[in-house]
């Protein structure tokens, strides 16, 4: 789903069983000329729980994007 330019989400599925994807959701908040990220991966189950610990990176990923997104600003 993508409302633009506030709110992004999609199944995630990825070294998972697809029959059991979790959710990605991004919102995009703008205010005085700053875009603030919030990011947010749920819909954990009893079926999915098993694979959190293996992606629990996100905020390694999402800091090195945003000095990337800086360094671009």
């Amino acid at each position: 789903m993508w409302d633009r330019p506030a709110h992004y989400a999609q199944s995630f599925w990825l070294s998972m069983d697809a029959a059991h994807p979790t959710r990605l959701d991004v919102r995009f908040e703008e205010e005085d000329g700053v875009c603030t990220v919030f990011f947010d991966h749920g819909g954990w189950t009893e079926h999915t729980v098993a694979h959190r610990a293996r992606l629990g990176d996100w905020s390694h990923l999402l800091g090195r994007f945003a000095r990337a997104a800086a360094e671009l600003g």
